[in-house]
């Protein structure tokens, strides 16, 4: 986080604004110990005013803080300020907090005489770009979902059609007409449905491309079907034979559109995944995984690729220049510095030796690697950790001050 004395400009008439982003899983009591201390550093600011705006702003954040028991699942955005009333001549606070429409990745911390909106203009352009639509239709169900940074079901509809008559006498005909009929009525309200998913209410596709999926004939009804938004006609891709409806459609469409979702942002993690899998059964001498063991060996820079999922459990701690790796919440009070892990690989992953990979829990393999691994790395050479281990164990004799974090290890 940014000391407010660095940020502010210390004018008598100046505006303060404070930026708060708040990422999910992040640690709701780690994030008030630091606000805390950046409430500890405001008697450095020189100006009155501009003092007591950023103590007045950062009691608003704290408070909004405690009310939580846990981050909201999507992060939590905090803006805090005084704005001019009465041309200038006074202030009046002002503090609006909201959970956003999708998960925000990282912390920040912003304090300046405007607000900053722009990481919030990021997150909503992350959100418009580089996403498909995908819509699965049989007899039996329609669904409409979509893949982009992550891959989500937006809606799905259940419709039981008449299957075909072979017996009926005089009546055969009219039993035919009315499933025809039925089709038809199904076909075009699934044709609506898609087009107020896809589609704003200024006309504008909120996607890049559609992709439809089905058995039989129907994919192919849905796509030549008169009602279809004209701006949605062009974006159609291609169509793609599944062998099953609804969730499992879902996810055997995307694997089968593999060429045509490879530069997606959530199929480039998938394959992150998958590759880190099979070098587990291939080459798993070369593998390291945890917290501990994998930071170990990043610290000692032979580690040639590190994937790590977005919500992993996983601090970094200084202890009189000596740096641990936990997954338990450090206590503040005993150590100088804590930090989640996520965070400092990220405010570090230019400095380090390797390649980083984010991946997130959306997607059947990024869950699985979170629960299964949560961090890993695959190493240029086979590491000695019989010789590490015993060096560390020599470390740790001839340094007790580490004796009370027994859990860091």
């Amino acid at each position: 986080m940014k000391s407010p004395s660095n940020n502010i400009n210390t004018n008598e008439s100046a505006e303060t604004h404070q930026l708060h982003l708040l990422k999910l899983r992040s640690s709701i009591v780690l994030q008030r110990k630091r606000i805390e201390s950046e409430a500890s550093k405001t008697s450095k600011i020189r100006s009155r005013l501009t003092r007591v705006h950023v103590t007045g702003s950062l009691s608003s954040c704290l408070t909004i803080l405690r009310s939580y028991n846990r981050t909201p699942k999507n992060g939590l955005v905090i803006f805090a300020g005084f704005l001019p009333c009465d041309q200038g001549s006074s202030f009046k606070k002002f503090v609006y907090s909201f959970e956003p429409f999708m998960p925000i990745t990282t912390n920040l911390y912003i304090c300046d005489t405007t607000f900053r909106v722009g990481p919030i203009e990021k997150l909503i352009a992350s959100c418009n770009r580089d996403r498909i639509g995908i819509v699965v239709i049989d007899g039996k169900c329609a669904l409409y979902g979509r893949v982009g940074q992550t891959q989500e079901i937006i809606y799905m509809f259940d419709e039981e059609l008449p299957k075909k008559q072979n017996q009926g006498g005089q009546s055969q005909n009219r039993y035919q007409r009315i499933r025809v009929e039925k089709r038809g009525w199904y076909l075009s309200h699934a044709v609506d449905v898609c087009n107020s998913i896809f589609v704003n209410d200024d006309s504008t596709p909120n996607i890049q491309g559609l992709i439809l999926a089905g058995s039989a004939d129907f994919k192919h009804e849905f796509c030549q079907h008169q009602d279809i938004h004209y701006r949605l006609k062009p974006l159609i891709l291609g169509t793609v034979t599944v062998a099953y409806g609804g969730r499992s459609g879902f996810r055997e469409a995307i694997q089968k559109c593999d060429n045509l979702l490879a530069d997606l942002h959530f199929n480039k993690e998938r394959r992150a995944a998958n590759e880190f899998f099979e070098d587990v059964t291939l080459n798993p001498e070369l593998i390291v995984y945890g917290v501990v063991e994998t930071m170990k060996a990043v610290d000692m820079g032979c580690v040639e690729h590190l994937v790590v999922s977005e919500d992993l459990v996983g601090y970094r701690v200084e202890m009189d220049n000596n740096v641990r790796y936990t997954t338990a919440e450090p206590d503040l009070e005993d150590c100088e510095t804590a930090e989640p892990l996520t965070d400092w690989l990220i405010d570090n992953a230019l400095t380090l030796k390797t390649k980083i990979t984010f991946i997130s829990a959306s997607t059947d393999a990024g869950f699985q690697f979170l629960q299964t691994y949560g961090i890993g790395g695959k190493t240029f050479y086979k590491l000695d950790w019989d010789m590490d281990i015993l060096d560390d164990d020599l470390s740790q004799e001839e340094n007790s001050d580490f004796d009370g974090l027994d859990g860091y290890f």
